[in-house]
């Protein structure tokens, strides 16, 4: 809160500040006081996908009719965005338009792009890995999608919903308890060693440049598919940008959970190896 206020002070005409603040204080259970800065982020920029973050103030409100109104606009501005699609479900499912919400569900789980086996369909647990501060909030989620026929699924990963608590911010970078934290030397020396490095940033960043060798693996994608790319007893390096960027901290927190023993944290991340003028690959 403390960031988005300062973003907010530094740049009033940034819509991105209030958005921001705006999601934070829907996931604080603090809905109400959302909606101003949502209202300013699209006011400044009429053509994002703030529409979103609109329908989410309104649910957790429980203005379920104007809500549905908005996500369904958010639907069509941007129908390759899963979450929306998911939210509607939910809206629906408060209303009781129950086949509206089943067929949302199903465009849901038809485009979703998370990390979980495509084979099955999003469950109530699978809402375990949101990271709202709100129960009241998390338990209206479970109730719409409930509503519309959501099944109850299982927590497979048990130790999901812990590993952020291995995790810290201090200053302006984060700790993580349990993991080996290194500089962009002796990232290097890990790097000529033939260890495994895992860029924990999104796809554009990792095309435009990332850590040769590196794989991209981003942060909600640790959970299924870390095994895959790293032996559980091998070594491996998480990075991401900078040190202001929790990605690669939480990344390496979720791999002490899974069990790997060798895990190191380039804090410095990219921006410390570009900086080093160390070799680099992408566009």
């Amino acid at each position: 809160m403390t960031e988005a206020e300062r973003a907010i002070a530094l740049d009033p005409n940034d819509p991105n500040g209030y958005a921001a603040m705006s999601s934070l204080l829907v996931n604080l259970g603090r809905a109400t006081e959302s909606l101003d800065f949502v209202k300013k982020a699209m006011r400044l920029d009429p053509q994002s996908d703030y529409l979103w973050r609109l329908g989410y103030a309104q649910f957790h409100m429980e203005r379920y009719e104007g809500a549905a109104a908005t996500m369904l606009r958010a639907t069509k501005r941007n129908p390759d965005n899963e979450w929306n699609f998911l939210l509607l479900a939910a809206t629906y499912g408060h209303l009781g338009r129950d086949k509206e919400a089943r067929s949302t569900m199903a465009t849901f789980n038809s485009i979703y792009q998370g990390p979980r086996n495509k084979q099955r369909s999003y469950t109530l647990a699978d809402l375990n890995d949101w990271t709202i501060k709100d129960e009241a909030g998390l338990e209206r989620l479970r109730e719409g999608l409930r509503k519309a026929d959501v099944l109850a699924g299982t927590t497979v990963r048990p130790a999901n919903i812990n590993f952020r608590d291995l995790v810290t911010m201090s200053t302006d970078t984060f700790e993580v308890e349990g993991v080996i934290e290194i500089d962009v030397v002796e990232a290097k020396t890990l790097h000529d060693r033939g260890i495994d490095f895992i860029d924990s940033r999104g796809g554009g960043p990792f095309e435009r440049g990332h850590i040769p060798g590196a794989t991209n693996l981003l942060f909600d994608q640790v959970w299924d598919n870390l095994w895959a790319v790293v032996d559980l007893g091998d070594e491996l390096v998480f990075y991401c940008g900078g040190t202001d960027c929790h990605l690669a901290a939480h990344s390496s927190a979720q791999a002490l959970i899974l069990g790997y023993t060798k895990v190191y944290y380039f804090v410095g991340g990219f921006s410390a190896w570009e900086a080093a003028g160390y070799p680099i690959e992408g566009s």
